[in-house]
């Protein structure tokens, strides 16, 4: 007979990559959208950013729920999966609000 709380956190786990997984393709997809279809302007390059902004919550968020349930090691697993996704896929955007303001600012932008 299989432990019921073995089944139970393998469900967790399942549910946490998909929402991961959502969210990484659909801020994704967004991303390109909005660089395919838009001119680069201090407003776009606003959007792109809080677009990885909620991408960096919400996988924060899961990835504290995954720490919570299965400790560090599967954890750093996921936790680097997701850096290594965010460094690939968010290019010049951040998910600091105030980089394009402070290069404007600047004279760099």
């Amino acid at each position: 007979m299989e432990d019921p709380s073995h089944i139970h956190s393998s469900w967790c786990l399942l549910i946490s990559s998909v929402i991961l997984a959502i969210t990484v393709v659909t801020c994704a997809a967004l991303r390109s959208a909005i660089r395919a279809h838009l001119p680069p302007s201090l407003p776009v390059l606003a959007l792109l950013d809080f677009l990885c902004g909620l991408e960096l919550c919400v996988c924060g968020f899961e990835l504290g729920v995954i720490l919570d349930i299965y400790d560090i090691p599967v954890y750093s697993v996921f936790l680097w999966m997701v850096i290594c996704w965010q460094g690939v896929s968010w290019g010049e955007s951040t998910a600091n609000p105030g980089s394009h303001l402070l290069r404007w600012w600047r004279g760099e932008q």
